[in-house]
């Protein structure tokens, strides 16, 4: 299964590093997919997707393409 192009353990990985001890560095030429897969894993760990979005617009980005699937991954982690 697939998260607009992301993949599952993308997600699941993501969400893993983001959860340990330290900081993560994820990289992308533009920073929006790195964006849009933080988005996700941040939604399955239960953050606030209304959170999410205003905090990649402070940063520049828009995470209406995955805004859907983070509503869905939020809800689905409570």
């Amino acid at each position: 299964v697939t998260h607009a192009g992301f993949s599952e353990p993308q997600v699941a990985a993501m969400a893993d590093a983001l959860a340990g001890d330290g900081k993560v560095l994820a990289y992308c030429r533009s920073g929006t997919r790195s964006t849009l897969l933080w988005t996700l894993a941040e939604a399955s760990r239960g953050v606030s997707p209304d959170q999410l979005a205003e905090a990649a617009a402070d940063a520049g980005y828009d995470i209406a393409p995955v805004r859907a699937i983070a509503d869905m991954l939020a809800a689905r982690s409570q």
